[in-house]
Protein backbone atom coordinates (compact mmCIF):
# COMPACT_ATOMS: atom_id res chain seq x y z
CA UNK A 1 0.00 0.00 0.00
CA UNK A 2 1.50 3.74 -0.66
CA UNK A 3 0.54 6.33 1.20
CA UNK A 4 0.56 10.00 0.18
CA UNK A 5 1.38 12.40 2.20
CA UNK A 6 0.34 15.86 1.39
CA UNK A 7 1.93 19.24 1.80
CA UNK A 8 -0.76 19.73 4.95
CA UNK A 9 -0.07 16.80 6.27
CA UNK A 10 3.54 17.20 6.26
CA UNK A 11 3.19 20.60 8.06
CA UNK A 12 1.15 18.82 10.74
CA UNK A 13 3.53 16.20 11.40
CA UNK A 14 6.01 18.01 12.28
CA UNK A 15 4.40 19.95 14.15
CA UNK A 16 3.08 16.42 16.27
CA UNK A 17 5.23 16.94 19.27
CA UNK A 18 3.97 20.55 19.74
CA UNK A 19 0.53 19.52 19.45
CA UNK A 20 1.03 17.01 21.78
CA UNK A 21 2.41 19.35 24.33
CA UNK A 22 -0.56 21.91 23.89
CA UNK A 23 -3.11 18.85 24.77
CA UNK A 24 -1.04 17.87 27.73
CA UNK A 25 -1.08 21.48 29.10
CA UNK A 26 -4.84 21.90 27.91
CA UNK A 27 -5.95 18.74 30.03
CA UNK A 28 -3.74 19.76 33.09
CA UNK A 29 -5.68 23.49 33.64
CA UNK A 30 -8.86 21.40 33.03
CA UNK A 31 -11.10 21.44 36.26
CA UNK A 32 -13.18 19.03 35.18
CA UNK A 33 -14.29 16.75 31.82
CA UNK A 34 -17.51 17.11 30.00
CA UNK A 35 -19.82 14.22 31.01
CA UNK A 36 -19.53 12.79 28.01
CA UNK A 37 -16.85 11.94 25.26
CA UNK A 38 -18.14 13.83 22.14
CA UNK A 39 -17.95 17.35 24.51
CA UNK A 40 -14.80 16.25 26.14
CA UNK A 41 -13.41 15.77 22.43
CA UNK A 42 -14.87 18.87 20.80
CA UNK A 43 -13.82 21.30 23.95
CA UNK A 44 -10.06 19.90 24.18
CA UNK A 45 -9.55 20.20 19.84
CA UNK A 46 -11.05 23.20 19.81
CA UNK A 47 -9.01 24.68 22.40
CA UNK A 48 -5.97 23.21 21.48
CA UNK A 49 -6.92 24.41 17.93
CA UNK A 50 -7.70 27.64 18.97
CA UNK A 51 -4.36 28.43 20.74
CA UNK A 52 -1.72 26.67 18.03
CA UNK A 53 -3.19 28.57 15.44
CA UNK A 54 -3.12 31.45 16.97
CA UNK A 55 0.77 30.88 17.65
CA UNK A 56 1.61 29.62 14.37
CA UNK A 57 0.09 32.16 12.39
CA UNK A 58 0.06 35.05 14.61
CA UNK A 59 -1.81 38.55 13.36
CA UNK A 60 -3.72 36.43 10.74
CA UNK A 61 -7.29 36.51 10.75
CA UNK A 62 -10.12 34.87 9.09
CA UNK A 63 -9.50 32.24 6.44
CA UNK A 64 -6.26 30.91 7.04
CA UNK A 65 -6.82 31.32 10.70
CA UNK A 66 -9.81 28.98 10.58
CA UNK A 67 -8.16 26.44 7.64
CA UNK A 68 -5.65 25.72 9.88
CA UNK A 69 -7.03 25.45 13.49
CA UNK A 70 -10.02 22.87 11.54
CA UNK A 71 -6.98 20.77 10.35
CA UNK A 72 -5.06 20.93 13.68
CA UNK A 73 -8.84 19.84 14.68
CA UNK A 74 -8.79 17.25 12.20
CA UNK A 75 -5.66 16.20 13.34
CA UNK A 76 -6.21 15.79 17.03
CA UNK A 77 -9.03 13.51 16.41
CA UNK A 78 -7.45 11.05 14.03
CA UNK A 79 -4.18 10.63 15.78
CA UNK A 80 -4.84 11.10 19.58
CA UNK A 81 -8.36 9.55 19.79
CA UNK A 82 -7.16 7.03 21.79
CA UNK A 83 -5.25 8.50 24.02
CA UNK A 84 -7.87 11.29 24.75
CA UNK A 85 -10.73 8.69 25.62
CA UNK A 86 -8.45 6.47 27.54
CA UNK A 87 -7.57 9.68 29.77
CA UNK A 88 -11.52 11.23 29.67
CA UNK A 89 -12.96 7.13 30.58
CA UNK A 90 -9.75 7.25 33.54
CA UNK A 91 -11.31 10.70 35.08
CA UNK A 92 -14.96 9.03 34.59
CA UNK A 93 -16.54 8.66 38.57
CA UNK A 94 -17.18 5.10 39.36
CA UNK A 95 -20.68 3.92 40.61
Amino acid sequence: MKIVITENQRHLLRRHNEIEDEIYDQLLSYGYLPHNLEGFMGQITWDVGSNLADKMIPNVVGGEHVILRNQIIYYIRNNFYDELKEYWESRQPRY
